[in-house]
């Protein structure tokens, strides 16, 4: 059960500064509060006793030159919670953000304390990483006002556990996310913590471009369209499919209440700067050809997140670096880093990418066929990288994969990064029927690919009825993970070593199949 805390942001400057703070808080994923000029970093895990609590007293009053009495005991309200060791907010927690009597956004904690220099101005410097899911900016409607029995802080800003109000605020929370208690809202955030700070990530960049990297079958795809469902409906993806087999939480992102707010594209060799911004098409009228400038699907999708500026438009590339992207992006390569900006395009006319308009692209770390990313467009996105991780496979499958990963690693080119060319997860999800044709004829086939292209030193490509030398190794902590591969042949045989047996692939595709 997460823990519920409120922040109060300074109220002085008027109306005008408060809603500024409020949308820097939310376009920024960011929860802060006063006393800017202070940085306490070094104090963080500390027990906030009395020599802490005297050193940020000191701290702000040669800052600002206050003295004791002005001072009161504002240095506890403020970092009681950013600093103790036991109190402090950390990542997981629940963080609602209120003004007076009433809370205006409900977000996720990523983060302990931090200070942000780039708040100072504002005076919400001292605060936590948020993800937001609820938002609202005053004077607006407020997202919960206050209930009987609601604490209420007693300075003008700062920092409090919820109190009697933590039930409302998660009640809140999960009637926004479609949930039935708390518990299914803590098992959801932990079980979403990865896509959540990936998320956070694209909402907290100057520009919010995004590539996902890594090695084939570890479901970046699969993650660029569940960030794009999470930021433009802002719930969760939900593991529940309906009657056709179809995830019920893709259907809801291609209905047509969300189908104009994202896109997917395929990048190839063959793709062009005419087929993702602004080309010429040739049309006839009463035996006259015309030419005209048709926007293809960036600029219609810029076009629309400009004119809809509070919501969240999404465009994944997927395979991104297999196209000629300088080519392809022509005037973006500018336009994607100074969000805003206007810049002319090829074909006439001007184009503005807006700050809510996120790019995720999707890049194989495998695919030397692949072009590679130029450096004036590498540092116009953040890499974030998806690796093969067992714990994501089948658990009767676990063992196969990291057996095929650790031959991969010793098998790897000496130019090669064996980390990206790892099998991933993906291969090994399904039922025993499913991962073992996967295997089959996906895994070794791939395999033999890596060894034709050069990327693992070996003298003959792994086909079937080749040794493939596997190693199942034992894990104590969990023997039932084995239970299967010790079915039908004797896959492991305990030795003082404790190695497997090396067997042959139709060994293994024959156990997994029995």
């Amino acid at each position: 059960m997460p823990d519920v805390y409120y922040i109060t942001p300074p109220n002085y400057g008027g109306e005008q500064s408060l809603r500024e703070r409020f949308e820097a808080m939310f376009s920024r994923g960011w929860a802060g509060t006063g006393w800017s000029y202070v940085d306490v970093t070094d104090l963080v895990d500390r027990e906030y006793d009395e020599a802490v609590d005297k050193e940020i007293k000191e701290r702000i009053q040669k800052t600002y030159n206050t003295d004791e009495k002005a001072l009161g005991d504002r240095g506890r309200t403020i970092f009681k919670y950013l600093v103790d060791k036991t109190r402090r907010i950390r990542p997981g927690d629940i963080v609602a953000v209120r003004s007076g009597e009433s809370v205006y956004g409900i977000g996720l904690a990523l983060s302990g304390y931090r200070h942000r220099k780039d708040m100072e101005e504002l005076d919400i410097a001292n605060g936590v990483d948020v993800f937001w899911f609820i938002s609202s900016i005053p004077p607006e409607e407020p997202v919960l006002s206050r209930k009987k029995g609601d604490p209420v802080p007693k300075e003008y800003h700062g920092i409090c556990q919820a109190g009697n109000a933590r039930g409302s605020i998660l009640q809140k929370l999960q009637e926004h996310l479609g949930l039935k208690n708390p518990e299914e809202l803590s098992r959801l955030l932990g079980q979403y913590k990865d896509l959540l700070s990936h998320a956070h990530t694209l909402l907290r960049s100057p520009a919010p471009n995004l590539i996902l990297s890594g090695p084939p079958g570890t479901g970046k795809t699969w993650t660029a369209k569940q960030l794009a469902y999470l930021l433009i409906t802002r719930k969760f993806p939900e593991t529940e499919r309906d009657a056709d087999g179809r995830w019920k939480w893709e259907k809801e992102l291609e209905s047509s209440e969300y189908r104009d707010r994202w896109a997917l594209v395929q990048f190839h060799p063959a793709y062009h700067y005419e087929d993702f911004i602004r080309g010429i098409e040739v049309k006839t009228a009463e035996g006259q050809i015309a030419y005209e400038t048709v926007d293809r699907v960036f600029a219609e999708m810029a076009q629309r997140a400009k004119e809809n500026p509070d919501r969240a438009y999404v465009l994944i590339l997927d395979e991104i670096n297999r196209a000629n992207l300088p080519a392809v992006l022509g005037e973006l390569i500018y336009a994607l880093e100074y969000r805003g900006s206007t810049v002319k395009t090829l074909y006439g006319g001007e184009i503005i990418v807006p700050k809510n308009l996120y790019v995720i692209g999707t890049m194989n770390t495998a695919d030397r066929s692949a072009g590679r990313l130029d450096y004036a467009i590498r540092r116009r996105f953040v890499f974030v990288p998806m690796p093969a991780n067992p714990m994501l496979a089948e658990p009767f499958a676990q063992p196969l994969m990291e057996a095929v990963n650790e031959w991969i690693k010793d098998h790897a080119a000496p130019d090669v990064v064996p980390e990206d060319i790892l099998v991933g997860h993906t291969y090994f999800m399904g039922d025993r029927d499913t991962v073992a044709r996967k295997f089959l004829y996906q895994v070794v086939p791939l395999l033999a690919e890596y060894a034709v292209d050069g990327l693992l030193n070996v003298k003959q490509a792994p086909q079937k009825g080749v040794p493939l030398r596997l190693e199942i190794k034992k894990k104590e902590e969990s023997p039932e993970v084995h239970e299967f591969f010790l079915r039908g042949m004797q896959l492991y045989r305990p030795s003082g070593e404790q190695k497997g047996t090396p067997v042959t692939v139709e060994d293994v595709v024959n156990t997994l199949l029995s």
